[in-house]
């Protein structure tokens, strides 16, 4: 093959449409699957590790600016969302595998990382509402962005125990239905 046709050949696969089978397609989803969880463990750790940067902070000028604050926000908004909406559209069709601690498969380091994701944010609101002096002090800089985190934490903990029993009441019918033709 010459140089020209294999160039031409390569061009074209890049814009032919790929077709793939049932285990190409169920690879696929397992790896989109892992990776919806990396990126929820690593966004996880990201803002634990932000959050002792937030209340480690005693000097006002080392102090994390209100853009940069809602920056991480934002992205840890996107993340909520894109999780929850994959969490209702796969319990929708009664094929969830949640990241929330509400599975029972959940255990160890996740049912940890789905507590700390809960606690981290609420821990400097009770500090806040509960202490006075320079605790308080330092942590009302923050004390929005808390709010907003664990706002966020409760929104998607809420969607995803609906989308658990979502999952059940679409797999239980399913499973009648099947009980149902088996019979006939």
């Amino acid at each position: 093959m010459d140089k020209k046709n294999k160039k031409d050949a390569n061009a074209n696969y890049y814009y032919e449409p790929v077709v793939v089978d049932e285990m190409q397609k169920a690879v696929s989803f397992e790896l989109e699957h892992k990776s919806l969880r990396l990126w929820y463990v690593l966004n996880s750790i990201a803002m634990i590790v932000t959050m002792f940067i937030f209340v480690g902070t005693e000097d006002p000028e080392w102090a994390i600016p209100p853009s940069i604050q809602i920056m991480l926000l934002v992205h840890y908004g996107i993340m909520y969302f894109c999780l929850s909406l994959y969490n209702l559209r796969a319990a929708d069709k009664g094929v969830l595998d949640s990241f929330s601690p509400f599975q029972k498969g959940e255990r160890g380091f996740q049912q940890l990382l789905g507590f700390l994701n809960m606690y981290i944010p609420m821990n400097p609101i009770v500090t806040y509402l509960l202490n006075k002096g320079d605790d308080k002090e330092r942590i009302r800089a923050y004390l929005p962005f808390f709010i907003v985190w664990f706002c966020m934490s409760i929104a998607y903990y809420i969607i995803g125990s609906y989308s658990v029993y979502l999952n059940k009441k679409v797999r239980d019918s399913l499973a009648a239905d099947d009980e149902e033709t088996e019979e006939e």
